[in-house]
């Protein structure tokens, strides 16, 4: 799934050594696990670097409940 950014964001995507910055106006969603414990973990494509990223864990993983599609979407972009 290609999620648009908009508008275009500064990225820094890590673990490039070192560190590169890229302006990103899509990411690719590539894959999200819920793993039902404790937290739901995202991988994400961006300008061929892929991105771990934990969108809820803990408290907030309790607090979201059963979550959509459009709150993980936001999410990841709030988080990039």
């Amino acid at each position: 799934m290609i999620l648009p950014i908009n508008p275009p964001k500064q990225v820094t995507v890590i673990p490039a050594v070192p560190a590169q910055i890229v302006e990103a106006s899509e990411l690719t969603i590539i894959t999200i696990s819920d793993n039902t414990v404790d937290n739901v973990t995202a991988v994400v494509n961006i300008d061929g670097y892929n991105l771990v990223l934990i969108l809820w864990e803990g408290q907030a993983y309790i607090n979201i409940g059963n979550w959509t599609q459009g709150q993980a979407n936001a999410r990841i972009l709030e988080l990039i």
